[in-house]
């Protein structure tokens, strides 16, 4: 594709802003198809916007839009549907100055109270940033391009959930195919041994819906795990933080809970109002960490929302937050 110039002052701004708030130059991942392309495409003040690249694949239904700095990745799951962006991928290695320093980014985020946790792996080190969800990629000792240090890849997704230690994800799917034969006596021991944090339960969330996809024939099973595993998280999480992981089991297994249902209870557990989140500050720097994190969490709700069964009052309300805001995309009642 033709280089886009992005200078490498805009590149640094653009991670950081990424990493604290989950957002491209003020444009949040769950906006609209076009709202991304129309903020980048703006003439800068020498006259000239950021052109993209357009590619589609799996038969139309996936598409990817290229910046060089940043692709955003888009699925539909009909020809008929309108796209839905699920992943943004921030890449400074593809362009031609070096990449922003982990340090020098990670020194900056702390300065305005960011934190993050931090794994290890063989090639990278992984940081997950606590208020956005947001997962970066710094190169390892062993890598080569980029050098030791330097930051390699940095993912917005649409799921929000924090990483899972990798020593749960083996034992922990055996664990749940065990606990799927026992009583609820069995569950309730287990649980106070293994699952009393937010990423133990989140764990145990993802661990069972893996083996919903690779063991069907087990689907009552599962489900009443799930269920089980909810209604004991609710004690932990915060509401709106449950009610996310309430509404993601809903998607997975839909004949469960009403769309509709869905829908008022996400509206119900938004931790930030319009008003608000519209008088947010549009520098990240000046939006607290823990206004961050609330505006993410409001915004995954809302796209939940609208993705269920909005009534007539319902999807007037979800459209005020796409006018006033672009924090969601185009909003169809049912």
């Amino acid at each position: 594709m033709t280089d886009i110039y992005w200078p490498p002052d805009v590149v640094t701004e653009v991670c950081l802003e990424a990493m604290a708030t989950g957002c491209v130059q003020g444009i949040p991942l769950e906006a609209g198809p076009e709202d991304l392309p129309e903020r980048l495409g703006a003439p800068d003040p020498d006259g000239h916007g950021r052109l993209f690249e357009q590619r589609y694949w799996n038969a139309g239904h996936s598409m990817t839009r290229d910046w060089n700095l940043l692709r955003a990745f888009y699925y539909r799951d009909d020809l008929r549907d309108p796209w839905s962006c699920h992943e943004i991928v921030i890449e400074p290695p593809r362009l031609d100055d070096y990449p922003p320093k982990w340090s020098t980014l990670a020194a900056e985020l702390r300065r305005h109270g960011y934190r993050y946790s931090t794994e290890d792996d063989l090639d990278f080190d992984l940081h997950t940033v606590t208020a956005s969800w947001v997962r970066v990629r710094v190169a390892g000792k062993h890598q080569h391009r980029p050098r030791p240090g330097r930051l390699f890849h940095i993912e917005i997704r649409s799921m929000l959930m924090n990483p899972i230690p990798k020593r749960l994800w083996g034992p922990l799917r055996n664990e749940m195919r065990a606990l799927g034969k026992a009583d609820t006596r069995t569950w309730r021991t287990w649980q106070a041994r293994h699952a009393t944090t937010t990423t133990e339960f989140e764990a145990v969330f993802e661990a069972l819906f893996i083996l919903y996809g690779g063991e069907p024939a087990r689907d009552e099973e599962w489900t009443a795990l799930s269920l089980w595993f909810l209604d004991q998280a609710r004690a932990v999480f915060r509401p709106e933080d449950w009610t996310y992981h309430w509404a993601k089991f809903q998607r997975r297994w839909p004949a469960l809970i009403s769309p509709a249902e869905v829908t008022r209870t996400c509206l119900a557990a938004l931790p930030m109002t319009l008003a608000e989140a519209c008088a947010l500050p549009t520098t990240w720097r000046d939006v607290s960490p823990d206004d961050a994190r609330r505006a993410r969490m409001t915004r995954a709700l809302l796209a939940f929302a609208a993705a269920a069964a909005p009534d007539e009052l319902e999807a007037a309300e979800l459209s005020r937050w796409r006018d006033d805001l672009r924090w969601l995309a185009a909003v169809n009642s049912c």
